[in-house]
């Protein structure tokens, strides 16, 4: 849809150039670090000089209207900033740092330049802990949302998931442009069957609204389906996706779901390429729109084949998109975590391994080290928000950790609902 959090989270997950590295040593912070830490503080608050904070080359990546718009969103959500603390560092100029805030601990990597005036180069705020969090804690916020919302963690084993953690598992939610999980799975069974190889060519022959970027690729350019499924999935690119549809047929994608399970087929069916599903959102369609919500599957089937005109690219004017929701809970794709934790074990399990390494391209989180393997979707749009995750440890346990909330009503808060799942995907395996 066009309003994709998956792609590095609102929530925090702004990369900033360069970022310092996962592990640390025994290394005492610089003096220049240590001072750029404690101004960060005053900038988050919305004060302090940015430019004198960070180096040009950071600045024209990410401007200061956008830092300041970024550390507004953390501070209405965690409260203003305080001290720095806990460093733990790579090199002198290079490592991570708790950030106290009112709600919350911010943990920090942050990269400053080995000469004066030791300016920031590189700044990754990786999420937020909340000292002795528990399931309890955050099913309790979950609870306090508006709309409806719901989450699953299971352990995903060899006899089934085996349930963790579940708030209103069984939950219809809006999945937003998580419903491409489904398409990735049918397109890994037809490669494991033998039916289709990732080096198949086709043609860019249609294309959808962004998010992504292959709508400006050019017309009828030849592309493999490894190409379209990685720019589905990692940057949920809607052209790939309704070319991935049309190719792999609407009719086998609806079966594969079946086969996986769903909690009520017919809530999802027909199964909308997102063009479908944004120009029936559209004002001039209101009449069509009626007629298709009002009719039977196979009615919305023959509507869908005798209106492809009215159905098509040119008939979405996107600044309907924007602002409040749209027909979420009508003109979408609908599935409970307990599907999409089904989903997700089908795709670790399914012989075609790319699918896997595909999902794995966008982590949904900067990478902590905690987990081996870490694929994510997600989806959203105004009043939809969704958060999937296939982790795996070392010891090669995985757990399936999924979340949604859909409230038709008004936009929602996607930085509060993304720190929820990112203390859900902690909590799932506590270090």
């Amino acid at each position: 849809m066009p309003k994709i959090v998956s792609q590095l989270l609102v929530l925090a997950a702004l990369l900033f150039c360069v970022t310092a590295p996962a592990g640390a040593q025994s290394v005492e912070p610089s003096d220049g670090l240590r001072q750029r830490a404690a101004q960060l503080t005053e900038i988050v608050n919305g004060g302090g000089d940015v430019e004198d904070m960070f180096a040009p080359s950071f600045l024209a990546q990410v401007p200061e209207a956008q830092l300041r718009a970024l550390f507004a969103q953390v501070v209405a959500q965690q409260g203003e900033a305080g001290a720095a603390s806990n460093f733990a560092m790579a090199t002198p100029d290079q490592g991570q740092f708790d950030l106290a805030f009112d709600k919350a601990i911010g943990e920090i990597r942050m990269t400053v330049a080995s000469d004066a005036p030791h300016r920031v180069i590189g700044l990754l705020l990786t999420g937020f802990r909340t000292e002795n969090d528990s399931l309890d804690k955050v099913r309790a916020e979950f609870e306090a949302l508006p709309g409806r919302s719901g989450y699953m963690i299971a352990r995903l084993t060899d006899d089934g998931p085996i349930t963790v953690a579940d708030y209103q598992g069984n939950r219809l939610l809006a999945l937003g442009s998580a419903f491409k999980l489904y398409i990735l799975a049918e397109l890994a069974d037809q490669i494991a069957n033998g039916d289709r190889q990732w080096s198949d060519i086709v043609a860019l022959d249609r294309t959808s609204f962004p998010s992504g970027v292959m709508q400006s690729w050019p017309k009828d350019m030849p592309v493999t389906l490894a190409t379209l499924a990685t720019q589905m999935i990692s940057i949920s690119d809607n052209t790939a996706t309704d070319i991935l549809l049309h190719t792999l047929g609407r009719e086998r994608v609806e079966a594969r779901l079946a086969k996986i399970g769903h909690s009520d087929p017919s809530a999802i069916l027909p199964f909308l390429s997102t063009v479908e599903a944004f120009a029936l959102k559209m004002d001039g369609n209101a009449e069509l729109r009626d007629r298709f919500l009002a009719a039977s599957e196979a009615e919305q089937r023959d509507i869908l084949e005798q209106n492809r005109d009215r159905l098509d690219i040119s008939q979405v004017d996107v600044t309907q998109l924007a602002g409040a929701p749209r027909f979420v809970d009508t003109i979408e794709w609908p599935a409970a975590p307990r599907d999409m934790v089904a989903l997700l074990d089908y795709l670790r399990t399914v012989k075609a391994p790319l699918a896997r390494e595909i999902i794995a391209v966008n982590h949904g989180v900067p990478d902590s080290g905690r987990w081996d393997y870490l694929g994510f979707k997600g989806g959203s749009e105004p009043g939809v928000i969704q958060m999937d995750w296939l982790a795996c440890t070392k010891d090669a346990e995985c757990y399936a950790v999924v979340g949604g909330w859909t409230d038709p009503d008004k936009e929602i808060d996607q930085m509060k609902f993304a720190s929820l799942m990112q203390r859900l995907l902690k909590l799932a395996y506590p270090d």
